[in-house]
């Protein structure tokens, strides 16, 4: 059996020259040379409670401002405990400030988030279903932002199961890259970086 390589006219042909989506964080944007590229996966790893969450909300606003879909999936946090980050980002107010929101200031900020393409799924939801939903929502010509946080914690679909966190992490990348490359997205995926981790 032979084994036959990649001509350099064929690899030339799986160059993408797409410009890069800007992540709305102009030190990030000017390190990544722009932006993220469209059907690429980026890894952010940090400490726990390192802000990983929240720079993955800044992105997903920043991106859903400028027209993009933006997934969040949060199987880290609950729901309750991020929205009220998310409208202080927002509305633009300090991070203090999420102390003393009330009910004026959550609905204010809603009404503004809902005229975005924001989606939100939890930790009962897998991956798949999220791919499901995107990619049945998503609008076409419309750039998909998928922003998956934490590895260690979702699964890749429901019928799998793993005996340990590495090899369900593994099958969670290998998901991820593969639906991120097909369908063109542009997706970020957060993982706490722990002795325990890896």
């Amino acid at each position: 059996m032979s084994v036959r390589g990649q001509t350099p006219s064929e690899l030339y042909a799986q160059v993408r020259f797409d410009p890069p989506m800007p992540t709305g964080l102009s030190n990030l944007d000017e390190v990544l040379g722009g932006g993220l590229r469209v059907g690429s996966l980026a890894a952010l790893v940090g400490p726990p409670s390192g802000s990983k969450t929240g720079l993955l909300l800044q992105i997903g606003l920043n991106r859903a401002r400028a027209g993009a879909y933006a997934a969040f999936h949060f199987a880290d946090e609950e729901g309750s405990m991020i929205y009220p980050r998310l409208c202080a980002l927002a509305s633009g107010w300090p991070s203090e400030a999420l102390l003393n929101l009330n009910r004026r200031d959550m609905d204010l900020a809603t009404e503004t988030l809902d005229r975005l393409r924001l989606r939100f799924f939890g930790s009962k939801d897998t991956f798949a279903d999220v791919c499901e939903a995107v990619a049945g929502e998503c609008p076409p010509g419309v750039q998909a932002v998928l922003l998956l946080d934490s590895a260690q914690k979702i699964s890749s679909s429901s019928h799998e199961r793993f005996p340990d966190k590495h090899k369900q992490v593994n099958a969670l990348l290998e998901a991820v890259t593969v639906a991120t490359r097909r369908h063109g997205w542009v997706t970020i995926l957060a993982s706490k970086a722990s002795r325990e981790s890896y």
